[in-house]
């Protein structure tokens, strides 16, 4: 599949404004040698926002079924 420019919107935008700093808070809790449990459930937590925020990201940069099924190169995905 050729690559093509895509132009990032304000939404797209937004979402990455706030998966960065979560990222950066996960890796600073994965990069110590021993977590409490609370730290535990954070990393939890982190990976369920930024799973989410990254389906968001996903949905606004492929829009459709077809698109999909184009990238992954699956005739039914």
């Amino acid at each position: 599949m050729p690559a093509t420019e895509h132009q990032i919107t304000r939404p797209v935008i937004e979402l990455l404004g706030d998966w960065f700093p979560l990222r950066d808070e996960l890796c600073d809790l994965r990069g110590q040698d021993q977590l409490s449990t609370a730290q535990d459930e954070k990393v939890r937590d982190l990976l369920i926002a930024l799973v989410d925020i990254a389906d968001d990201i996903v949905g606004h940069l492929v829009p459709d079924h077809a698109t999909r099924c184009q990238i992954t190169g699956r005739s039914s995905c």
